[in-house]
Protein backbone atom coordinates (compact mmCIF):
# COMPACT_ATOMS: atom_id res chain seq x y z
CA UNK A 1 0.00 0.00 0.00
CA UNK A 2 1.28 3.48 -0.85
CA UNK A 3 1.40 6.31 1.64
CA UNK A 4 -0.30 9.67 1.78
CA UNK A 5 1.35 12.83 3.03
CA UNK A 6 -0.42 13.79 6.27
CA UNK A 7 -0.33 17.56 5.69
CA UNK A 8 -1.56 17.23 2.09
CA UNK A 9 -4.36 14.88 3.14
CA UNK A 10 -5.53 17.32 5.84
CA UNK A 11 -5.34 20.22 3.37
CA UNK A 12 -7.37 18.27 0.77
CA UNK A 13 -10.12 17.88 3.39
CA UNK A 14 -10.10 21.61 4.22
CA UNK A 15 -8.47 21.10 7.61
CA UNK A 16 -5.63 22.93 9.33
CA UNK A 17 -2.51 20.84 9.90
CA UNK A 18 -2.25 21.29 13.68
CA UNK A 19 0.51 19.49 15.56
CA UNK A 20 -1.92 16.97 17.12
CA UNK A 21 -3.74 16.23 13.84
CA UNK A 22 -0.49 15.70 11.95
CA UNK A 23 0.97 13.50 14.70
CA UNK A 24 -2.16 11.33 14.92
CA UNK A 25 -2.55 11.08 11.15
CA UNK A 26 1.11 10.15 10.65
CA UNK A 27 0.71 7.34 13.19
CA UNK A 28 -2.41 6.11 11.36
CA UNK A 29 -0.64 6.23 7.99
CA UNK A 30 2.31 4.24 9.36
CA UNK A 31 -0.03 1.61 10.88
CA UNK A 32 -1.62 0.48 7.63
CA UNK A 33 -4.01 -1.71 9.64
CA UNK A 34 -7.21 -1.61 11.66
CA UNK A 35 -6.78 -0.03 15.10
CA UNK A 36 -8.71 1.00 18.20
CA UNK A 37 -8.54 4.38 19.94
CA UNK A 38 -6.61 2.75 22.79
CA UNK A 39 -4.10 1.18 20.35
CA UNK A 40 -3.49 4.58 18.80
CA UNK A 41 -3.26 6.32 22.18
CA UNK A 42 -0.63 3.84 23.43
CA UNK A 43 1.43 4.18 20.27
CA UNK A 44 1.47 7.98 20.60
CA UNK A 45 3.53 7.46 23.79
CA UNK A 46 1.31 9.72 25.90
CA UNK A 47 2.23 12.79 23.83
CA UNK A 48 -1.40 13.87 24.19
CA UNK A 49 -4.39 12.95 26.33
CA UNK A 50 -6.98 10.36 25.39
CA UNK A 51 -9.74 12.98 25.01
CA UNK A 52 -7.71 14.72 22.29
CA UNK A 53 -7.21 11.41 20.45
CA UNK A 54 -10.99 10.74 20.55
CA UNK A 55 -11.77 14.28 19.41
CA UNK A 56 -9.35 14.15 16.48
CA UNK A 57 -10.51 10.67 15.41
CA UNK A 58 -14.14 11.82 15.45
CA UNK A 59 -13.18 14.79 13.28
CA UNK A 60 -11.20 12.52 10.92
CA UNK A 61 -14.22 10.22 10.68
CA UNK A 62 -16.51 13.16 9.86
CA UNK A 63 -14.06 14.28 7.14
CA UNK A 64 -13.67 10.72 5.74
CA UNK A 65 -9.99 10.49 6.60
CA UNK A 66 -10.70 7.33 8.62
CA UNK A 67 -13.48 4.75 8.43
CA UNK A 68 -15.19 3.17 11.43
CA UNK A 69 -15.27 -0.59 11.60
CA UNK A 70 -17.17 -2.43 14.30
CA UNK A 71 -15.77 -5.55 15.95
CA UNK A 72 -17.80 -8.54 17.13
CA UNK A 73 -18.07 -6.96 20.59
CA UNK A 74 -19.40 -3.70 19.06
CA UNK A 75 -16.27 -1.74 19.90
CA UNK A 76 -15.25 0.84 17.32
CA UNK A 77 -12.16 0.21 15.28
CA UNK A 78 -10.76 2.51 12.62
CA UNK A 79 -8.66 2.43 9.48
CA UNK A 80 -7.26 4.99 7.09
CA UNK A 81 -9.64 5.99 4.29
CA UNK A 82 -7.62 7.25 1.33
CA UNK A 83 -6.76 6.38 -2.26
CA UNK A 84 -4.17 3.91 -0.96
CA UNK A 85 -6.77 2.08 1.15
CA UNK A 86 -10.02 1.88 -0.86
CA UNK A 87 -13.31 0.53 0.49
CA UNK A 88 -12.99 -3.18 1.26
CA UNK A 89 -14.83 -5.78 3.33
CA UNK A 90 -13.58 -7.07 6.68
CA UNK A 91 -13.78 -10.44 8.41
CA UNK A 92 -14.31 -10.60 12.19
CA UNK A 93 -13.23 -13.86 13.81
CA UNK A 94 -15.62 -14.79 16.62
CA UNK A 95 -13.00 -16.96 18.28
CA UNK A 96 -9.80 -14.86 18.39
CA UNK A 97 -11.44 -11.44 17.83
CA UNK A 98 -9.03 -10.48 15.06
CA UNK A 99 -10.29 -8.27 12.24
CA UNK A 100 -8.94 -9.13 8.80
CA UNK A 101 -8.94 -6.77 5.82
CA UNK A 102 -10.17 -8.53 2.71
CA UNK A 103 -9.57 -7.69 -0.94
CA UNK A 104 -10.98 -4.34 -2.07
CA UNK A 105 -14.29 -4.23 -3.94
CA UNK A 106 -13.64 -3.54 -7.61
CA UNK A 107 -15.15 -0.38 -9.10
CA UNK A 108 -17.68 -2.30 -11.25
CA UNK A 109 -19.16 -4.09 -8.23
CA UNK A 110 -19.13 -0.90 -6.18
CA UNK A 111 -21.09 0.95 -8.88
CA UNK A 112 -23.55 -1.95 -8.99
CA UNK A 113 -24.04 -1.78 -5.21
CA UNK A 114 -24.60 1.98 -5.36
CA UNK A 115 -27.28 1.54 -8.05
CA UNK A 116 -29.35 -0.45 -5.55
CA UNK A 117 -29.85 2.83 -3.61
CA UNK A 118 -31.34 5.23 -6.18
CA UNK A 119 -31.94 8.71 -4.78
CA UNK A 120 -29.93 8.01 -1.63
CA UNK A 121 -26.80 9.92 -0.65
CA UNK A 122 -24.22 7.33 0.32
CA UNK A 123 -21.77 8.68 2.88
CA UNK A 124 -20.17 5.44 4.00
CA UNK A 125 -19.92 1.86 2.79
CA UNK A 126 -19.18 -0.91 5.24
CA UNK A 127 -19.22 -4.64 4.57
CA UNK A 128 -18.29 -7.17 7.22
CA UNK A 129 -18.22 -10.92 7.43
CA UNK A 130 -18.21 -12.80 10.70
CA UNK A 131 -17.26 -16.36 11.58
CA UNK A 132 -14.14 -18.37 12.44
CA UNK A 133 -10.85 -17.49 10.72
CA UNK A 134 -8.68 -20.12 9.04
CA UNK A 135 -6.13 -20.11 11.91
CA UNK A 136 -8.81 -20.73 14.56
CA UNK A 137 -10.49 -23.40 12.40
CA UNK A 138 -7.38 -25.62 12.57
Amino acid sequence: MGRCDSKELLKSKGMKATKQRVQILEEIIVKQRVFSVNDLYKELNNDMDLVTVYRVLNLFNDKNIVREIFSNNDSKMYELSCIHNPVHPHFNCKKCGKIYCLEAIDEKNLISLKKSCPGFTIENISMQFSGICDKCSK
